[in-house]
């Protein structure tokens, strides 16, 4: 991973706790939370791939599910300045 992108770690998290509501992606250990908050990868595809590694997913299989995450961490970054 990279130096990491400047996202507002309150968002992270509240994209976070969105993913685990909207999607069930719930599972992430605390280690990977504090991560993707304080250090987060610098691209969307990374910070996607990373939450499904966390959540034992293969995120090289690029279903729906794949798709409904990317389109929200997009939106993230897009938001961030």
């Amino acid at each position: 991973m990279s130096e990491g992108h400047r996202l507002n770690p309150g968002k992270v998290k509240q994209l976070l706790d969105k993913l685990c509501r909207e999607m069930g992606l719930c599972s992430l250990p605390d280690d990977v939370v504090e991560k993707l908050i304080f250090n987060p990868p610098s691209d969307i595809e990374g910070f996607v791939e990373f939450v499904f590694s966390g959540e034992g997913l293969d995120a090289k299989f690029r279903g729906p599910l794949y798709r409904q995450v990317k389109d929200r961490v997009a939106e993230l970054f897009a938001n961030s300045d």
